[in-house]
Order: structure tokens, then C-alpha cells, then sequence
């Protein structure tokens, strides 16, 4: 018979294992104690839930990663080619209508759409007014060329996105005329020469860019001038 005193400072009931469970029952039963016995088909057990050893052996600890370069080692394999073998693929021409594609701009906030008008065009908003062209001319008519070279004034072509010389022979002989081109005022190069013969007209235009540019024009023959008209047109973004 077990006696009662030896479980009253315990905290777990009786192994079944350890006691025999016909005495025990009728020992707890007939005792006054808090300790109570339970029908042969209960089992024993402790305050404390007792997980079986076979589950105990089924729960891992996670494993706590570190270095993110743990997990890189682990997905290597995905740097080797994969072939697909496949029949009847969806291989076609994109249809604006079937196939919607969006466009998102950001706008320092969120994603907006980008807009377009009516006809499909990307619709374009700029800040302030739209560069004007600025058109400048100059003209000097009834130039008689002389036996020496004969430079007129230089133009300021440093700020200027196009320009062109025109030239045209009034007279009844033929003129030489050049495009020099200077940095300074002072040091010119030549850039184009030509023959003018009379009632034709010519154009020229520089091939570098210099500060300022000027027309020279000369007789071709000794003692026979001629009168020449000549233009220089000009554009630039204002």
C-alpha cells in the first residue's frame, strides 16, 4: 500500500510505471488527501505537458542566418541554363489593342501615367515660353570692287547659330570674292574664295567657327570693276 506522505509535497502524481495502479486506486480513493486515483485506462502524467520523444525529434530549431551570403551559396545552381521544351507557343506581333502596355512617369511623389493626346502623341508641357528665332540682317549695295583687296565690316558671328553670305555681281566683269575669319579683329584667315561672272549670284557660307567673319571682295581683271550687292543673313535662338 503507498502511503500518502510521500506524494503531499510533490508536484507530479504517481508514475505508472513506478506504482502499481490496483493499490493505488483503492489507496486514493479511500484517503482523505487531495490526491486522487484514476481508473486503470487514464494515464498518469505530470503538471507539465509531456511531448512524446518522437515529436521531440521532429522539431528543429530555425537556424538564425547571419550573412546574407549563406543564402546566395544555397541558389548557385540557378546560374546553369534551363531549357524549356514546349509545343504550340503563344509567339506573335504585339497588338495595341490585345496587348495594353502602360507607361508610368514619376513625379517625385508617386507613379502617374504618361499622357497623350487624341491622336497618340506624348503630350509635352515646358516650363516658361517657348525660344523665339531672332533674324538679323545686313546689306551693302553698289560695292565697286577696286584692283586691291577690298574688305567690308566684320560681323559678330560668335553667337549666332547659322549664317550665310550672299553675293550678287551687278556689273558687266567678273569680281573675286573671300570669307575671312578672324578671332581677334586683327588676325584673319582665308576660309572660301570664288569667280563672280556678271548677273550671277553666289553663296557662301564658313566651314569654322571664329568670333567674327567678313566678305572681301577684289577685281579679277586690272581696270575693270564691277558692282556687286551683298548680303549677310543671320539666325539665332533668343
Amino acid at each position: 500500500m503507498i502511503k500518502k506522505q510521500k506524494y503531499q509535497n510533490l508536484n507530479v502524481f504517481p508514475h505508472p510505471k513506478k506504482v502499481n495502479r490496483r493499490k493505488a486506486y483503492h489507496s486514493f480513493t479511500h484517503s482523505q488527501n487531495v490526491f486522487k486515483a484514476y481508473p486503470i485506462s487514464v494515464q498518469f502524467y505530470t503538471r507539465k505537458k509531456i511531448v512524446p520523444k518522437i515529436v521531440l525529434k521532429r522539431i528543429k530549431r530555425a537556424k538564425k542566418i547571419k550573412n546574407i551570403n549563406k543564402i546566395k551559396k544555397s541558389i548557385k545552381f540557378l546560374r546553369q541554363p534551363i531549357k524549356v521544351k514546349a509545343k504550340n507557343l503563344d509567339i506573335r506581333k504585339l497588338r495595341p489593342y490585345h496587348d495594353k502596355v502602360l507607361i508610368y512617369g514619376f513625379d517625385g511623389s508617386k507613379p502617374k501615367k504618361i499622357r497623350t493626346d487624341c491622336k497618340g502623341r506624348l503630350e509635352v508641357i515646358t516650363k516658361g515660353a517657348l525660344p523665339s528665332t531672332v533674324f538679323s540682317e545686313e546689306k551693302y549695295s553698289g560695292i565697286e570692287t577696286q584692283n586691291q583687296w577690298r574688305p567690308l565690316p566684320a560681323q559678330d558671328t560668335s553667337i549666332q547659330q547659322t549664317f550665310s553670305y550672299v553675293i550678287c555681281n551687278r556689273g558687266n566683269h567678273n569680281a573675286l570674292v573671300r570669307v575671312e575669319s578672324s578671332p581677334n579683329l586683327q588676325d584673319y584667315i582665308i576660309e572660301l574664295e570664288s569667280i563672280l561672272s556678271p548677273g550671277n549670284t553666289i553663296v557662301l557660307v564658313p566651314p569654322h567657327f571664329l568670333n567674327y567673319h567678313r566678305i572681301a571682295v577684289k577685281s579679277e581683271t586690272s581696270d575693270l570693276p564691277t558692282s556687286l550687292d551683298i548680303f549677310y543673313q543671320a539666325q539665332k535662338i533668343g
